[in-house]
């Protein structure tokens, strides 16, 4: 059976090599205006997609528009437009269920000296640190770190963000980065943030070392007709959302190691089947994550990544005993990809999952099972 699932992903392979898509990038008299995007059409095989369906179709298109105007010599303006369409629904359920997002979208204004500020939807501080373990965006991480529209972990509305290279001229390897979020409505319970703030701050040499620290801290936001669950849930109004993450990277001829350690504080939900409760959360949530990739010349990258995501210090006397942690993630990857041109790339990826069936894993619907996924990539 397995012969029939590698049939359907080359067809789809032939399908992407044969569609053509074009860049622009227009200048004039300083201005630029330029178009960027991706087709992905993605192939999983995995016992946890569907009880009597093992395989995972996932084609999304991406389509980006930049532009940057100059004021003067020293000051300019920019805009970044970002869509994302998922092309796996049929097109009723897409219209009804609106699947096809903005996925980045915000303004700004750029100073040589001083440095960029630009509003809208935006990553996050703690990407920055993030970013040096997602070299690999086609591996599955099921991790609150991973999420968007969660506070500053990703990419949210809201964003205030400022960048400054150099710290004025003070420091030629160093990066700033201060960001402000305001209060976001209209979404689930554990995505409604209040105000925060935030900070990353990246240092990389010439020698193909890169550290970046990233730290937020956001109060919770509920709405009115949630008074009375605030009501019977008094703790939650006392919540403070902070994450911490610390990200290092070393490029040096073929090879690239990248490691990332994440700390977040009540950012987590969880479902809770003794007192039917789904608006619980995980005191804390800590992440450890390593990556290692060889280039090879001949245009083949193979890397392997490990995973570890576990929950501290809130009750869990209803799923295990002795004990305040257990496992959220738990993972080994093990990937591979090659470079056709500058524009198309087909990759494979196997997930040895490590985690261990109990209780709050089954009833929070996290997967266990291993996952084989291949692909191909478009880009421009």
């Amino acid at each position: 059976m397995l012969y029939r699932y590698f049939f359907k992903f080359l067809i789809l392979v032939l399908f992407s090599i044969n569609t053509s898509y074009s860049a622009h990038i227009l200048y004039k008299n300083g201005n630029k205006l330029n178009i960027y995007g991706n087709f992905d059409s993605h192939y999983s095989i995995s016992d946890f997609f569907s009880p009597s369906l093992s395989t995972y179709k996932n084609n999304i298109a991406s389509l980006g528009l930049y532009a940057e105007g100059r004021i003067n010599n020293q000051l300019s303006s920019y805009m970044n437009i970002e869509y994302n369409a998922y092309l796996f629904f049929p097109k009723n359920i897409i219209d009804k269920k609106n699947t096809n997002a903005l996925r980045m979208g915000y303004i700004g204004l750029k100073h040589d000296f001083w440095g960029s500020i630009d509003y809208g939807r935006n990553y996050g501080v703690m990407h920055d640190a993030k970013s040096l373990t997602n070299r690999i965006p086609y591996i599955i991480k099921n991790t609150i770190f991973e999420y968007d529209d969660y506070y500053m972990m990703n990419i949210n509305n809201g964003l205030l963000t400022y960048r400054n290279s150099n710290i004025f001229g003070l420091c030629k390897n160093l990066n700033m980065t201060l960001q402000y979020q305001e209060k976001n409505y209209d979404r689930n319970i554990e995505q409604n943030n209040g105000s925060g703030w935030g900070a990353s701050f990246k240092y990389k040499n010439k020698l193909g070392f890169t550290a970046v620290g990233s730290f937020f801290s956001s109060n919770k936001n509920f709405l009115r007709s949630n008074k009375h669950f605030l009501q019977s849930n008094k703790q939650l109004k006392k919540m403070s959302i902070k994450s911490y993450g610390l990200g290092l990277g070393y490029n040096i001829h073929n090879i690239y190691l990248g490691a990332f350690y994440g700390l977040s504080y009540h950012l987590t939900p969880y479902k809770n089947i003794k007192n039917n409760s789904s608006h619980q959360y995980i005191d804390s949530i800590k992440n450890i994550e390593m990556i290692a990739e060889y280039n090879f010349n001949s245009k083949f990258y193979p890397s392997i990544s490990y995973l570890d995501s576990s929950g501290d210090n809130f009750n869990l006397i209803d799923y295990i005993s002795g004990g305040n942690a257990i496992k959220l993630a738990k993972q080994i990857d093990i990937s591979t990809r090659y470079d056709f041109n500058h524009n198309i790339s087909t990759y494979v990826n196997y997930k040895i999952n490590l985690l261990k069936k109990n209780d709050f894993i089954k009833n929070n619907n996290i997967n266990t099972d291993d996952i084989f996924g291949a692909g191909i990539l478009y880009r421009f």
